[in-house]
Parts: C-alpha cells; structure tokens; sequence
C-alpha cells in the first residue's frame, strides 16, 4: 500500500485531511525537536 493510500484511508475513517493532524500534532507540540516516538504513543 502506498503511502497516498494511507493518508486517503484515514480521511476515510476520520473524515479529516491530513492538515488536521499535523496542527493538532503543533498544538500538543509534538512536532517540536527533541520530541521522541515514545513520549508520543504513551498516550
């Protein structure tokens, strides 16, 4: 599956487009440096 073809599915499960993610993703400041996978799926 290509990588398109994840972003279109999660649109269709979500109803939200990428951009969505990626600002709640600036706003719980998880895009900053230093931010590690682990701190992120800790939940």
């Amino acid at each position: 599956m290509s990588f398109q073809a994840h972003i279109d599915n999660i649109k269709a499960k979500t109803g939200k487009p990428s951009v969505d993610f990626k600002q709640l993703a600036e706003i719980e400041r998880l895009t900053e440096e230093g931010v590690k996978a682990s701190e992120i799926v800790k939940g």
